[in-house]
């Protein structure tokens, strides 16, 4: 609203009472009350039923990731490494009860005896081929606690003779020795049979030991050449055996090298 001076003409505030251009008295004017507003700092009323919602989402959410932080730390830890890279058409099998994991050529048959529908051709192999049992007798000698997990067979071109295969058998008692103990015992057992053998470091701080052997079934009077990795980890001892005949070790020690080197206990 704007108010003028009767006496010239020129604006005036509501206060004034007297012009500030020519001095003449101004009425006392009337002023509008003032329209009430709200609080810069009042909020609507909350609207219960949303607040209700918003909680009862929040707190599924914060449930959901729980259960999927906890899902992951009961996950076994896989590392990735150049040896554990899948090469072309090869196959990464894991155990049944997820504690390790090796890779696999696209010619090469997996059994797993924590599968019971694979456990009785396991076992069957076991009896029927002896160079199975050759193959795990040296650590099955020394910790008396070795159990037989899977193996792994070439499938054979020409003959019924296996080519190449690999055994996993897990101890407890050899977690407990030490790498001088678990080398000097297999030297008194093998003799000449034990070639050579190289510690390396894990990624659990423990020595995994590769040993080279030679050893001789005497059922089918048939000389294996043997690399067979003891590879510890926090509460149990792998012995990976890959072995092939003599005849036939350099035809199948490359593909044999890299099976060994993608084996990896699964630590939770």
């Amino acid at each position: 609203m704007t108010y003028i001076c009767d006496n010239c003409g020129k604006d005036a505030l509501p206060t004034d009472t007297v012009c500030w251009h020519c001095g003449a008295k101004l009425p006392k004017w009337e002023t509008p009350s003032p329209t009430e507003s709200k609080p810069e700092n009042e909020t609507a009323p909350l609207d219960l039923k949303k607040t209700v919602m918003y909680g009862s989402f929040t707190i599924i959410i914060l449930i959901l990731l729980l259960a999927v932080m906890g899902s992951m730390g009961q996950r076994p830890l896989f590392i990735t490494t150049d040896a554990t890279q899948l090469l072309p058409e090869w196959t990464a099998v894991t155990s049944a009860d997820f504690s390790y994991t090796v890779n696999l050529p696209p010619d090469w048959q997996w059994l797993d005896r924590e599968e019971a529908e694979q456990r009785e051709m396991a076992d069957l192999f076991f009896v029927e081929k002896s160079e199975l049992q050759t193959a795990v007798d040296p650590f099955a000698n020394l910790a008396n606690d070795t159990r037989l997990l899977s193996l792994a067979y070439k499938e054979p071109e020409t003959s019924e003779e296996w080519p190449a295969f690999i055994t996993v058998i897990r101890s407890d008692n050899l977690n407990e020795w030490t790498q001088p103990q678990i080398v000097g015992s297999l030297r008194n057992e093998l003799g000449e049979g034990l070639l050579r053998y190289e510690v390396e470091d894990t990624f659990y701080g423990r020595e995994k030991i590769d040993f080279r052997l030679r050893l001789y079934d005497e059922l089918t009077a048939v000389e294996l050449r043997c690399i067979q990795h003891l590879i510890p980890s926090q509460t149990q001892t792998y012995i990976i055996a890959a072995c092939t005949p003599e005849d036939s070790y350099t035809a199948n020690a490359t593909e044999i090298f890299s099976i060994l080197a993608s084996f990896q206990p699964l630590e939770r």
